[in-house]
């Protein structure tokens, strides 16, 4: 006989007539629970997969679409999902500094209930309930890391390369990658360029990074590769690509120089493209 998972547990309280928001928090509250505690026996695998349930999880119910949470709530849970990830990150890669540590996950489990209501759950996870009317207060949350975050937009404006005409649906993908080279966020494409000229291929198109800056680690960088098709091969081809260090993280005007594929992610074998004077012409907005 098969077993229930948290997600099947989660799936028949949505189709629940009498769904009580509490259940779900109870799920969510004892998984994130077992987790910190598999985190400070030195257990990371057991932690991590935890983790990582729960990022997977908790987006599916805070939609702009679902009507499960409050805005106010839907907020914090996503503030959430972004320390988990970081906690499990950090859990893969020691190596890498900890944005978040296993304290901040565990002043957030104290205080998650009193967002839904709930004045405290205990250890088997059965809930009592706050007797109050009264909506909880977001203050009474223990304040997430990166609260003050800064919104990365890249607005990609075109790009310099010989023989522009010859490149067919050619777009670009972006991607934000940790200084060994994993990813840190989906990689994201422009839409397929519908303009040319002789040296340039224009794509107009705004990227919006999907992690704030202040969660990004040490060392990552924002890597743009140029990406076309070719009909005879039938395939999608990286022609070449460039990358935003942390320092030029900034607002105003964009001009990356283009290197030679393959893209290296780890930034230790670099080749120009071109002597010719043919970038990357973007602007950086933080807000």
């Amino acid at each position: 006989m098969a077993t229930a998972t948290s997600e099947d547990v989660v799936d028949d309280l949505l189709v629940d007539d009498d769904f009580d928001q509490s259940k779900l928090i109870q799920v969510w509250w004892t998984i994130l629970k077992k987790s910190t505690d598999y985190d400070a026996w030195g257990q990371p695998v057991e932690a991590v997969e935890g983790y990582k349930q729960l990022s997977q999880e908790i987006p599916k119910r805070t939609r702009p679409d679902q009507t499960y949470f409050t805005d106010d709530q839907k907020k914090v849970l996503q503030k959430l999902v972004v320390c988990l990830e970081l906690r499990s990150q950090a859990l893969q890669n020691p190596q890498r500094s900890m944005e978040v540590t296993l304290d901040h996950l565990k002043r957030i489990l104290s205080g998650l209930p009193s967002l839904f209501g709930i004045t405290s759950i205990e250890n088997e996870g059965k809930l009592i309930k706050n007797s109050s009317e009264a909506p909880a207060s977001l203050v009474s949350l223990p304040p997430l890391p990166g609260q003050d975050q800064t919104k990365i937009s890249l607005w990609i404006e075109k790009l310099g390369i010989k023989d522009a005409p010859q490149y067919i649906d050619s777009f670009i993908t972006v991607a934000v990658k940790d200084a060994k080279g994993i990813d840190l966020n989906t990689p994201i494409d422009t839409p397929m360029s519908n303009h040319r000229d002789e040296n340039y291929v224009y794509f107009g198109s705004e990227i919006t990074i999907e992690r704030p800056l202040e969660c990004l680690p040490t060392g990552f960088a924002i890597f743009l590769e140029f990406r076309h098709y070719k009909p005879k091969k039938k395939t999608v081809s990286t022609k070449c690509w460039t990358f935003l260090e942390r320092d030029e993280i900034k607002d105003g005007p964009v001009i990356a120089e283009l290197y030679k594929k393959p893209t290296d992610c780890k930034r230790k074998s670099i080749n120009l493209l071109t002597t010719k004077p043919l970038y990357l012409h973007a602007k950086l907005t933080l807000t």
